[in-house]
């Protein structure tokens, strides 16, 4: 009786239909996003900003010509921000200035684009100081001493 038993539970054990519950595998389940305010247009624009950045600095130290203009910059007063992580009044401002200072850095003596370079710069690290923080050390090494 005792191996009637045991018999019974290993075929009832066995032949269940019941598949166990697999949980899918999802990337969010091991990845932390780099932008915890996820991907605004505005995030994203300004990441290729900070990338065109970084390579001008490195152009401008060497010697070296100016990428193309980045005229997509642009849309910087018409890029969509992550829901209140932007003031409009300081956007409007820096973001002119910025954009000021990257046209004279192109219509300028190649002798003077350092100093557009980093009035560029220094708009940036203005208006993140008042507004989105989370970037200031990134951006002040931008600067070209």
């Amino acid at each position: 009786m005792k191996y009637f038993f045991w018999l019974m539970v290993i075929l009832t054990s066995c032949s269940s239909e019941q598949e166990p519950v697999k949980k899918k595998f999802s990337l969010s389940d091991t990845v932390v996003p780099v932008n915890p305010n996820g991907d605004s247009e505005l995030a994203k624009l300004m990441r290729e900003m900070a990338d065109y950045m970084v390579h001008t600095k490195k152009r401008i130290v060497a010697g070296d010509s100016l990428l193309p203009y980045p005229s997509q910059f642009a849309q910087l007063h018409t890029a969509q921000s992550t829901p209140g992580m932007v003031d409009e009044q300081t956007m409007r401002l820096m973001g002119s200035t910025y954009l000021a200072a990257l046209k004279d850095m192109y219509a300028g003596k190649k002798t003077e684009q350092k100093d557009f370079y980093n009035s560029a710069v220094n708009a940036c690290l203005t208006c993140h100081s008042s507004v989105c923080p989370g970037p200031i050390k990134r951006i002040g090494k931008l600067a070209i001493p």
